[in-house]
């Protein structure tokens, strides 16, 4: 349980992303959809809601999971203007003390405890593999 403080999820996670940000060196730009007065987002739904989203903030291209492909992304996003790339997440394999073998998707912290900042800054800071 979460003593004190703010306990909105959202409040919670872009205080996260801005320490991260500040832990590993960049600055992010966050906007959330709920602060943009815009009637097309607001009566969107699904991936037309995401794609309302990206013309409201100017965006040229949208980065989508990988479930994007069968969510119906690329099908919202036709004819936008705005380009559509698909993040291919892979496994980041480190040493992980008492394991014989990688345990993957273990999550952040487990790589921050495992090989230290400067290694999994190494890591979170190269450029995404993204594709068409």
């Amino acid at each position: 349980m979460i003593e004190g403080g703010n306990r909105k999820f959202a409040d919670i996670i872009e205080r996260t992303l801005f320490n991260l940000g500040d832990m590993f060196g960049f600055s992010p730009r966050i906007v959330r959809a709920s602060q943009i007065e815009n009637n097309r987002i607001r009566n969107a739904n699904g991936p037309h809601k995401l794609l309302e989203i990206a013309r409201a903030v100017g965006a040229d291209t949208y980065v989508s999971g990988e479930n994007g492909r069968v969510y119906g992304v690329l099908d919202a996003f036709a004819g936008s203007g705005i380009s559509v790339r698909f993040h291919a997440a892979q496994a980041f394999e480190y040493k992980q003390p008492g394991q014989e073998r990688f345990v993957p998707y273990m999550g952040f912290f487990d790589a921050l405890f495992c090989i230290g900042r400067d290694v999994l800054a190494a890591e979170i800071l190269k450029e995404p593999d993204l594709q068409e």
